[in-house]
């Protein structure tokens, strides 16, 4: 199990699973849950395009207000040392994220993407890079936010501000 879904778990917090995917719940990290029959032999989960299944996970997310997904098959591609592989992930991607982008009321939605480190775009040699990774902030107050973030641990009060409102620091406070 990865960081994410242990940290996830330690939390409390119940993950999706065979049932979520079924009924529509949930959607698994290849955008399109096509992983879920070719690979684990589940026949009767939906499949979707990526581009459907961006608009999928916009319906999804609707009851909450604060959504993580996670996409770690450009991390084990880059490691695997498979360009071609990456290409055609990174088109899903692009396809994925304009489905979401098109589905998202983005007035009143902050969509953050990124990534805890570099690989994929260079398969050369198998490991983590040093390259810097770019972020994306899409809709509401992104343009206010991306000043603020300069590295992984600047994502909490970005999070934390958009979802709770900035807050005085507790010298100010009451």
């Amino acid at each position: 199990m990865s960081a994410v879904p242990y940290a996830a778990q330690s939390g409390g917090q119940r993950l999706p699973d065979y049932d979520d995917l079924r009924a529509g719940r949930a959607l698994a990290a290849d955008f399109t849950n096509q992983g879920w029959r070719d690979h684990l032999g589940y026949a009767d989960v939906p499949v979707f395009t990526p581009t459907e299944g961006g608009r999928e996970l916009w319906r999804i997310a609707q009851p909450y207000d604060f959504v993580f997904f996670e996409h770690w098959a450009t991390d084990t591609t880059g490691h695997r040392r498979q360009l071609g592989e990456a290409v055609k992930l990174l088109e899903r991607f692009d396809a994925f994220l304009g489905g979401l982008l098109d589905a998202a009321t983005l007035e009143e939605t902050l969509i953050v993407v990124s990534s805890d480190h570099g690989n994929v775009e260079d398969c050369s040699h198998g490991k983590h890079t040093e390259n810097r990774v770019p972020t994306l902030l899409l809709g509401a107050q992104r343009r206010v936010y991306a000043e603020r973030v300069r590295g992984l641990t600047d994502f909490v009060g970005v999070i934390e501000d958009f979802l709770l409102g900035p807050r005085l620091p507790s010298s100010l406070a009451g």
